[in-house]
């Protein structure tokens, strides 16, 4: 993933991954072969290609829907993100998506039109997050899809780390347009059959999803989806454009109960729009806007776009006042909001909802249960953040007990949870008890994930800081080194490789506790490295807080005429700048102004400045 997006970045599209062109190297690393169907994208978004346009392009098995249209060109890096998702799929699975002996007409059928089986649907071992990124990944609509090979790799990063995954599932409704749209270019009469088909179906389909969806597991409102997707499959049939809409509103008018005619309101104006049929939209949007006044529809609200908590507390409400707040979709509603709550920075709103489902969640599935693990998970966030640690610690020595309970001692939960609970230990001064779950944890992260997984390199960046706290600055440097060793590699920061997003910090911190153990010229060469990266970076702030902190360490190992040189390219790009006066006094200091490093002293006892300026004055003076 890493590689196509690398090449994604600088605007060359693939266009032909499948498994004979990812090769893996003896180490395990995987490289992607063959761009000789590559399309580039320039950055006035002109596209260039060395082959023909109108013309098909890749391999069948597993081309994007738009690769094998009318427009090949039109294929962008959503089709490549089809084309891994489709891989990703096959490895899983053990099953090829397009047989080989397939006819050709067949296949372009499959391409365009079916969908790959939901990994769920081939068997319960398959985790439901992880069928629903696939799911996602390899939709016909890429504007379902995920809109980078970024998106669709950090969702694996965030499944594999136990983390909360952003996509969802396509709804049912979805599935039913997207139904009617296949049919609509079809027949000229598609459109209008189809409005038809929901509106003999809804009042029934409706009432029998209210009345079923609180017992419904997983598998089984799958289940239910697709039944409800062939039924209108079967359903579509031809009739004129009046009699259609005579029958959708006689259908829409002869239900009584107010929240039946919402929801088929809801429902139908999102495929009203293929059918083009003004009167009964303006009907049902009418009807929708005066249910709205009175209460908030979260469905609509999703539809839209609108993910805030506002979404969440109106889902919540309204089952809230149907009597249903025990419900297993009231409680994630409730969970919802209470983790979006927490990501807006409203801490109390989101403890007093978080506290509410906890109890809720208990009694409903008990108290050792994955989802009060996953809510006590949550209660220690918002503790950590308002800096209740104390608090935290507890919350999250809960979900990490109950979580060893249920899942295998090397499972990525577990690994999560414990990171959570010894950083809430190190942030309470408990820097021993931190340092020894660190320890356990890192031992049970390399087996599991390997050196170079991002959640192994957080972990060794947490731990050496509390190593560095607890005055073992060697112990710390190694597991800084470790970091180095996986993200530092010979050609990062050049225009060609960026960066990893850690490596700045971490050659910061590592040439710090070098310097606190004596060992100089390794302290010096990290920092060098330091402004080298930030140099490529192009951040003026971030150059100077690297700039100062090199010279804060060739100054202590007495090389002052290093540090001048290094301060006066630092005082140079921010002469207009209120902070440059730092810079000025520490080059004065290393010209041989004794009274320099007073002068810092007093004015730093006034001030609060970046990390670079804060540490540098810290390894001078000792304090």
């Amino acid at each position: 993933l890493d590689a196509v997006q690398h090449a994604h970045v600088r605007g060359v599209i693939h266009r032909d991954l499948k498994p004979s062109n990812i090769l893996v190297d003896p180490e395990g690393r995987p490289h992607v072969l063959d761009f000789g169907l590559a399309k580039f994208v320039d950055s006035t978004g002109t596209s260039h290609s060395i082959t023909h346009t109108n013309q098909f392009l890749g391999t069948l098995a597993y081309a994007a829907p738009e690769q094998v249209r009318s427009d090949p060109e039109g294929a962008d890096v959503r089709s490549d993100v089809y084309a891994l998702g489709l891989m990703l799929h096959e490895m899983l699975t053990g099953r090829r998506f397009i047989d080989v002996d397939m006819p050709i007409t067949e296949a372009i059928r499959f391409v365009t039109e079916v969908e790959p089986p939901r990994l769920r649907s081939l068997g319960r071992e398959f985790d439901p997050e992880l069928s629903t990124i696939v799911q996602k990944a390899v939709a016909k609509d890429r504007t379902r899809r995920y809109q980078s090979i970024e998106a669709f790799a950090g969702d694996l990063a965030r499944y594999q780390s136990g983390e909360a995954i952003l996509a969802h599932p396509p709804s049912t409704w979805y599935q039913v347009r997207k139904l009617v749209e296949r049919h609509r270019f079809a027949s000229a009469l598609g459109g209008a059959a189809a409005v038809l088909v929901v509106g003999l179906a809804t009042t029934s389909t409706v009432l029998a999803i209210r009345t079923e969806r609180a017992r419904r597991d997983e598998v089984a409102q799958h289940e239910a989806s697709d039944a409800l997707v062939r039924k209108f499959q079967d359903l579509l049939s031809s009739e004129t454009y009046e009699q259609f809409e005579v029958r959708l509103l006689d259908e829409y008018r002869r239900a009584t109960d107010p929240d039946v005619r919402l929801d088929m309101a809801r429902q139908l104006a999102g495929t009203l729009g293929l059918s083009g049929s003004n009167v009964a939209a303006s009907v049902l949007f009418n009807d929708i806007r005066g249910a709205l006044l009175g209460r908030h529809e979260a469905p609509i609200l999703t539809q839209v776009g609108d993910a805030s908590p506002d979404l969440w507390r109106a889902r919540l409400n309204e089952w809230i006042r149907t009597g249903d707040e025990d419900d297993p979709s009231a409680i994630d509603a409730r969970r919802n909001l209470a983790r979006h709550l927490y990501r807006d920075g409203q801490y109390e709103e989101a403890a007093r909802e978080a506290t509410r489902v906890l109890d809720l969640a208990t009694a409903r599935y008990g108290a050792r249960s994955r989802d009060v693990a996953g809510i006590r998970l949550l209660l220690g966030d918002i503790d950590l953040a308002q800096r209740r640690t104390a608090d935290a610690v507890t919350e999250y020595r809960t979900a990490l007990s109950i979580t060893s309970e249920l899942l295998d001692p090397r499972h990525l939960r577990l690994i999560h949870a414990g990171g959570s609970l010894a950083l809430a230990l190190a942030l309470d001064g408990r820097l021993e008890d931190a340092a020894q779950l660190y320890e356990r944890i890192l031992d049970m992260g390399r087996e599991r994930l390997g050196e170079s997984h991002p959640t192994l390199t957080t972990t060794k960046s947490r731990y050496a800081a509390v190593l560095e706290a607890l005055d073992r600055p060697d112990d710390a440097a190694r597991l800084l080194e470790e970091i180095l060793a996986t993200i530092d590699t010979p050609s990062a920061g050049s225009e060609s490789d960026p960066p990893h997003l850690a490596l700045g910090r971490t050659l910061e911190h590592l040439a710090i506790v070098c310097h606190k153990a004596g060992r100089s010229d390794e302290a010096i060469r990290h920092g060098a490295r330091l402004v080298e990266v930030r140099r490529r970076e192009g951040d003026p702030v971030a150059i100077a807080d690297a700039s100062v902190l090199l010279a804060a360490v060739l100054i202590d190992g007495s090389r002052l005429p290093d540090a001048a040189l290094v301060l006066r390219e630092a005082v140079k790009g921010r002469e207009d700048d209120p902070i440059g006066a730092f810079d000025r006094l520490l080059l004065a200091h290393c010209e041989g102004d004794d009274d320099a490093l007073a002068l810092l002293g007093d004015a730093f006892a006034g001030s609060s400045l970046a990390t670079g300026h804060a540490e540098a004055y810290a390894l001078l003076t000792g304090e």
